[in-house]
């Protein structure tokens, strides 16, 4: 990649696939693929936009040599049992398998909102202290976290030869590490302020209804139980859902109504 004019040793990516029309790439990039066929190789020079989430890359350009390796094109799947059994209908019947759908639609929903408010919640408790100083050492520990999490991302892909200490360098998750540990340290001050403690039941009914998408709930509902890591990130997330409510107490709440699309896409835009 060529950014903001100095030359620099890019990434290289393989087997990563692009929806034209998601929006999830930089302006330009979706719309630069329109047309290209297999096989073929196109040059994009575009730029990060003045909103992007990493502050040090706002406005910034950056070249990309993109070549198609395949092209897939979206089709409305056949309704039929071939397709149920695919959600785990084995019944044959198409009133079960709306019924599922429509259940998983609903707690997807249910979940986005939640996620939506607690972002919300998030962003006011964060903003009130924006003035608390930290520990240098902290914020280097979240970086370090924030790296390895994105290098777990790509997995295989990324090419082992890369100097990665150039392409992700400490200022690309400065500021989102800062925030994070500070919104952590905030959070703890106000859990041990309300005396809040992981509900047993509450915990149990989180893990079940996480369960309750898997083919073999039983067995998921015990291995959170038997994965002391995993079950104390379930016992994290819902004193801090505790600590939402918490706070809405204290709140003037305004609701607006949205569609189904726009609430899930508000939800992964928090992310």
């Amino acid at each position: 990649e060529d950014v903001d004019g100095s030359d620099s040793e890019g990434a290289s990516i393989e087997s990563y696939e692009v929806e034209i029309g998601s929006g999830k790439m930089i302006p330009g990039f979706e719309e630069g693929l329109i047309g290209v066929s297999i096989e073929e190789t196109k040059e994009l020079t575009l730029k990060f936009p003045d909103d992007h989430s990493q502050k040090e890359l706002r406005g910034c350009k950056v070249h990309y040599t993109i070549k198609v390796n395949e092209i897939k094109e979206l089709q409305a799947a056949v309704v039929d049992e071939k397709l149920f059994e695919s959600y785990g209908v084995n019944d044959g019947s198409e009133e079960t398998f709306r019924k599922e759908i429509n259940g998983n639609m609903a707690r997807e929903l249910e979940v986005a909102i939640k996620a939506r408010v607690k972002q919300q919640v998030m962003d006011v408790v964060i903003g009130e202290y924006q003035s608390l100083e930290i520990p240098f050492a902290l914020i280097e520990q979240e970086i370090q976290a924030q790296r390895n999490r994105m290098l777990q991302n790509f997995g295989e892909k990324i090419d082992q030869n890369i100097d990665l200490d150039n392409i992700l360098p400490n200022e690309m998750f400065s500021e989102m590490a800062e925030k994070r540990v500070k919104l952590g340290l905030v959070l703890s001050q106000y859990i041990q302020e309300y005396k809040l403690e992981a509900d047993a039941q509450v915990v149990r009914q989180t893990i079940e209804d996480l369960a309750s998408t898997y083919e073999q709930p039983d067995e998921v509902i015990q291995w959170y139980y038997s994965n002391q890591e995993q079950l104390a990130a379930i016992e994290s997330q819902v004193i801090e859902d505790q600590l939402v409510e918490k706070l809405l107490e204290k709140a003037v709440v305004t609701e607006s109504l949205c569609s189904y699309k726009e609430a899930l896409s508000l939800a992964k835009q928090d992310k």
